[in-house]
């Protein structure tokens, strides 16, 4: 009787392999007893191998156990946040996040350098991704910010709604530098995926732990 025969699938939920492993645990138990019954007083068998393999199947099931219990805790802690969050419905927070809100033709965009940069380019771009406007942001270290009036390339108004931004610095270096935006939103709900937090906004679906703070 080998032991891998009795384990369940790698591949296997948490729970599932729990409840199969336990029954099968029952199941060696069984069939150890009825050998060791049943051996050949003049032949008697081994029981290094089975004592053995007793021993190991036990050892797994604990660590099957202790699993069990992981997961557990990361479920509590999971729902804990969300009820957490759930206090953010109708605040307002600062977030990483490339969302930019137009409302009544007007935008701001804010990003943070951590060193002077030799230039900054501000794209907005629409819902396709194709760019409607490029600004020239402020170079200085810190957090900075640039108004946007609303208004693509030529001059023409856009309609307010949901647009995204890209901000690329160049470096002291001459280098090219990601700058991550920071966005201004509204919460509308919070939802979970896994172990994940998300919170809904008026400028998209951004994950718990892009928020910054509380405006």
């Amino acid at each position: 009787m080998e032991l891998s025969t009795l384990l369940p699938p790698a591949t296997g939920k948490v729970d599932a392999s729990i409840d199969k492993t336990r029954g099968n645990f029952g199941t060696f138990l069984k069939l150890l007893t009825s050998q060791m019954k049943n051996q050949n007083p003049l032949s008697p068998m081994d029981t290094h191998e089975f004592t053995g393999q007793l021993v190991q199947f036990s050892q797994v099931e604990q660590m099957m156990n202790m699993s069990a219990s992981f997961a557990d805790l990361g479920r509590q802690a999971a729902q804990s946040n969300l009820l957490q969050a759930s206090q953010l419905v109708g605040r307002k927070i600062a977030l990483n996040s490339n969302g930019l809100k137009l409302d009544a033709h007007r935008a701001e965009v804010k990003y943070a350098l951590d060193a002077r940069a030799r230039g900054v380019t501000v794209s907005i771009l629409d819902t396709q991704g194709a760019v409607v406007r490029t600004l020239n942001g402020p170079t200085e270290a810190g957090q900075q910010s640039i108004a946007w009036d609303g208004k693509d390339s030529r001059g023409r108004l856009l309609p307010d709604g949901v647009y995204r931004v890209k901000v690329a610095a160049l470096g002291a270096d001459g280098k090219p530098r990601d700058v991550v935006p920071i966005g201004t939103a509204t919460v509308t709900g919070v939802s979970r995926s896994g172990n994940d937090i998300k919170v809904q906004t008026d400028i998209g679906e951004e994950l718990l732990s892009s928020v910054v703070g509380l405006l």
